[in-house]
């Protein structure tokens, strides 16, 4: 089973999927300074909390780091908040990160995912979620789901098998600001 974190690996670069699924290489966590800030945010992130009652009075209840899988798609992940309501449900996701004008692609995809799989699992409606920026200006941006949305994550995820699978191998894609920042780079460039 995939996890929703591989799935923007993929959309980040295919070929970081193709060396850790496929080959079994992995990326030491403790190196990657980014993900323990992240991970020691999220620990910690309850002191937001106060901020996002605020936008959310108006539903029932809320449920907070909620394990959600799909066998049928093969993908599982931990929603950080779910809001629910007798209109709609909300996925909410918090970024260790600043908001400087646009979603980055990855975390539109990451909520998304949530979104598909709450709808999915709990049989409800899912219009729009919303992505918590944390540093700087605290931010709560909305994101407004489309079906296309949907069906653009459903087609990486068969991508992303077809590469698990063997029947596909990613191209070299050089980028650069990625590339100097990815583990795999020695690997994959060679």
């Amino acid at each position: 089973m995939f996890t929703v974190t591989d799935i923007k690996n993929y959309i980040y670069c295919p070929r970081i999927i193709y060396f850790k699924n496929l080959h079994q290489f992995s990326e030491p966590l403790e190196n990657n300074s980014l993900v323990k800030e992240g991970s020691n945010f999220h620990k910690k992130r309850f002191k937001y909390q106060n901020y996002i009652k605020k936008i959310f009075k108006e539903y029932e209840s809320n449920k907070k780091e909620v394990k959600i899988y799909d066998e049928d798609i093969d993908i599982c992940g931990i929603v950080d908040e779910i809001f629910f309501s007798t209109k709609e449900t909300i996925p909410v996701e918090y970024k260790f990160s600043e908001y400087m004008g646009e979603i980055h692609e990855t975390h539109l995809i990451q909520l998304t995912l949530y979104a598909l799989l709450i709808k999915r699992n709990y049989n409800v409606t899912v219009l729009k979620g919303y992505i918590v920026y944390t540093r700087g200006a605290i931010k709560c941006i909305e994101v407004v789901f489309e079906k296309e949305d949907f069906a653009n994550c459903l087609e990486n995820i068969n991508m992303m098998k077809k590469i698990f699978l063997g029947q596909y191998i990613p191209n070299l894609n050089l980028n650069i600001e990625k590339c100097n920042s990815c583990y795999f780079k020695k690997i994959c460039i060679s």
